[in-house]
C-alpha cells in the first residue's frame, strides 16, 4: 500500500511537470505578428468629369469594422483612407513600411474607379484625385507592386474592387484589339480573343483577389448598399461555418475567394444582366489568414 502511494505521488509530479514543460513551450513560441491594413474607399473624385461612385466608402467601411470584429486586428493597426489621393496611398504604405515586422501582414484594399491604358497594356487604380484627362494621379500596377515591394514582409494581400482590377494579374491577350475606349465610362467596345499573359503582383508571398476579370466592369448595386464584390465578400468573413472550410477558426483569403466568387457571378448576372468574374492569384505558401474567430 505504501509502495502504491509513493508511485502515486510520483506520477502526480511527473505529470505536474510535464504540463510545465507544455505551457512553457506554448508561451515560448513564434508569436504571431501584428498585422497592418491599409483600406481605402473613394466615392468622390476632384475631377468633375469623372462619374461619383455611391458605395465605394460603405465598402471600405465594412471590410474595417469586419476585420475589428476579431481578435486578430487593432484599430491602431488599420489605416483608413476615404477619398484618398495618391500622396495619401503612398503615404500610408510608407508608414506601414516601417511599423511592420518583418513577419506581419500587410492587407492592401481599394475600392473605387479601375482603369486601363489605350492599349490596354497597363491597369490603374484611380484616387480620389485623378483625372479625366491625365493618367498622372493614378496608381499604376508596377507603380503599386514597386510601393508594396518596399514593405519587409512575405504575407501580402491586395484587394481590389475596381473596373479591370483581373489585369492586375494579367493583361489582356496580344491580338486583343481596343477600338474605342472612354477612361471613366470604363467602355471598351473590343475584341478578338487570344492567349498570353503576364503577371504584376503575381508573384511569392503575394496573394491577390480581384474583383472582375481584366475586360470587365466592377458593378456597385443600390440594394446591396455595396459593390458587389465586396458585399459578398463582407459576407464571407461573416460566414465563418460556411467559409472555413479546414475548421480551423480562420478565414483565408483563398477561403473567401471560393465562397464570394460564384455569389459575385452570379448575382451581376441574373440581377443587372451582365458578366463578372473575381479573380485570385495565390503565391502564398498554404492560406493567408486575414480573420479569426
Amino acid at each position: 500500500m505504501k509502495f502504491n502511494k509513493k508511485l502515486l505521488i510520483l506520477f502526480v509530479i511527473l505529470l505536474s511537470f510535464l504540463v510545465l514543460i507544455l505551457c512553457s513551450l506554448a508561451s515560448t513560441s513564434t508569436p504571431i505578428e501584428a498585422p497592418y491594413a491599409i483600406i481605402v474607399g473613394a466615392n468622390n473624385y476632384i475631377d468633375p468629369m469623372i462619374p461619383k461612385l455611391y458605395f465605394c466608402i460603405a465598402d471600405a467601411q465594412d471590410i474595417m469594422n469586419t476585420l475589428l470584429n476579431s481578435t486578430m486586428w487593432s484599430s491602431e493597426n488599420i489605416v483608413y483612407l476615404p477619398n484618398a489621393t495618391k500622396t495619401d496611398i503612398e503615404n500610408a504604405i510608407e508608414h506601414v513600411k516601417v511599423k511592420i515586422e518583418p513577419d506581419g501582414l500587410i492587407l492592401f484594399y481599394f475600392s473605387g474607379h479601375g482603369n486601363l491604358s489605350p492599349d490596354g497594356s497597363r491597369a490603374y487604380i484611380c484616387p480620389a484625385d485623378s483625372s479625366y484627362t491625365s493618367f498622372a494621379n493614378d496608381i499604376e500596377d508596377d507603380e503599386l507592386e514597386r510601393w508594396l515591394d518596399g514593405i519587409p514582409t512575405n504575407r501580402k494581400c491586395v484587394i481590389l474592387d475596381t473596373c479591370f482590377s483581373g489585369a492586375f494579374i494579367k493583361k489582356p491577350p496580344p491580338d486583343l484589339i481596343i477600338k474605342t475606349y472612354l477612361k471613366m465610362d470604363q467602355k471598351i467596345t473590343t475584341a478578338l480573343t487570344g492567349t498570353g499573359f503576364f503577371v504584376k503582383l503575381s508573384k511569392a508571398g503575394y496573394v491577390l483577389l480581384t474583383a472582375s476579370d481584366d475586360n470587365e466592369a466592377s458593378w456597385e448595386h443600390r440594394d446591396l448598399k455595396n459593390g458587389v464584390f465586396t458585399y459578398y465578400l463582407d459576407e464571407g468573413f461573416n460566414s465563418p461555418y460556411e467559409v472555413d472550410i479546414n475548421t480551423n477558426q480562420e478565414i483565408s483569403a483563398e477561403e473567401n475567394y471560393l465562397y464570394s466568387n460564384p455569389k459575385v457571378t452570379e448575382f451581376v448576372r441574373n440581377f443587372m444582366n451582365n458578366e463578372q468574374h473575381p479573380q485570385i492569384y495565390d503565391g502564398y505558401p498554404g492560406e493567408l489568414t486575414l480573420k479569426t474567430y
